[in-house]
Order: structure tokens, then C-alpha cells, then sequence
């Protein structure tokens, strides 16, 4: 992304893909382990701020904000991929 100008010079790569693997990590454990239902929207919000804030302008323009998945049948869906319809 640094190569695209899509992230700024300044930022460190390695440092920035952690943070977005720690929050994706804790998005999975808090929604497996504890059934925490808005784990992976607390996630994307998180991932799209610091991406935001690590952006040049060419790479804000590619970002879309991130939005709740309304998916039928998602939000019945426990840990596990269990269903409560089922």
C-alpha cells in the first residue's frame, strides 16, 4: 500500500498490519468464547480508523466506511455457527 501511495511514508507497516490482526483476533475470541455479538462490527470500526488515520488521500478516497452486516439470518447466529432458527 506504501508502494501505491495508499498509506503514508511515515507509518510503520509492520506495526499497522499488527494492530489490524490483534483486532481481528479479538473480534474472533470475543465472539467465539463469550458470544459478544457486535465483536466484529467493533472490529471493522476500529480497522477502518486506523487505516483512515494511516491513509494518504489516494487511499482514503478507496476507503469505504464500515457498515453493519444484514445478512438473514446473522443476527440469530450463535458462536459456533449455530443458528437459533435451526
Amino acid at each position: 500500500a506504501q508502494k501505491m501511495l495508499e498509506i503514508r511514508k511515515d507509518v510503520d507497516a509492520d506495526q499497522l498490519t499488527f494492530e489490524l490482526h490483534a483486532l481481528a483476533q479479538e473480534a474472533n475470541w470475543a465472539y467465539q468464547l463469550h458470544g459478544f455479538p457486535d465483536a466484529f462490527e467493533l472490529a471493522r470500526k476500529g480497522m477502518f480508523s486506523r487505516l483512515h488515520e494511516s491513509a494518504t488521500r489516494i487511499g482514503q478516497s478507496k476507503l469505504r466506511p464500515p457498515s453493519r452486516l444484514k445478512r438473514k439470518g446473522l443476527k440469530n447466529t450463535k458462536p459456533g455457527g449455530r443458528n437459533d432458527n435451526a
